[in-house]
């Protein structure tokens, strides 16, 4: 059994109040600590989003891992958009040149819409592929904004995803948070997720591990133009 121990923080820079700036950077570093006797985990995150409207982003970014004493690289770019109606779309595409942890590449597809009364539900179907396997994975959302001025501002989320590797099945997850907001920039939350997860541990060989977790996460503004970021869970 691997155990692991993750802090993770980032550092989000804005040209101005996170609603309203165009051009958002962000910069991200974490650090997981893993048991019996296993090396820890460390990862670089840069991203680079633009939003042009309150419902469209885009979005490149750049991960550097290292994990197992293997070392990856990894570009990616994201989009969002509404469409007819209600309706958002999402886009997301990665590809790693190294790929000896990370996969050689991966598209993501989700629709999202809201429903009234602070509903909002979603789907997203993601597919990896990996030098020696291919991934593919479905995920079904839900997320609720509630509150009032004596209780304050919360969000409850769940997900249900079902993941399936090529030659070994398929498996499922699914994860809880919920999120209180203090003021529009400032958050704090708690997620708890469990079930079947696929991972990577190089040299061509994925294995499907049973995964318990707990994180707590926050976001603090620090001014009008700069965000900090960050979680620790196990």
């Amino acid at each position: 059994m691997m155990r692991r121990l993750v802090l993770a923080g980032a550092l989000l820079a804005a040209q101005c109040a996170a609603q309203a700036a165009p051009w958002q950077a962000e910069f991200g570093a974490g650090h997981e600590s893993l048991g019996n006797g296993l090396g820890d985990w460390q990862q670089v995150d840069l991203a680079l989003r633009r939003q042009s409207a309150p419902r469209s982003q885009f979005e490149l970014n750049a991960r550097a891992t290292e994990r197992f004493d293997l070392r990856d690289s990894e570009l990616g770019a994201g989009l969002a958009t509404p469409l007819a109606g209600a309706w958002d779309a999402t886009l997301a595409a990665t590809a790693s040149p190294t790929h000896r942890i990370l996969a050689r590449w991966s598209l993501a597809v989700g629709l999202q819409r809201p429903l009234g009364e602070g509903w909002l539900v979603g789907a997203a179907i993601k597919f990896s592929h990996y030098d020696s396997d291919r991934v593919s994975a479905l995920s079904l959302n839900a997320e609720r904004y509630f509150g009032s001025s004596a209780v304050g501002e919360w969000r409850a989320a769940a997900s249900l995803t079902a993941t399936r590797l090529a030659g070994l099945g398929s498996s499922g997850a699914a994860r809880l948070q919920i999120d209180r907001y203090f003021g529009e920039r400032a958050r704090l939350g708690v997620l708890v997720a469990g079930g079947r997860e696929t991972e990577n541990l190089g040299q061509g060989a994925l294995r499907v591990a049973d995964v318990q977790s707990v994180v707590v996460l926050g976001r603090w503004p620090l001014d009008a133009a700069w965000t900090l970021t960050g979680e620790v869970g196990r």
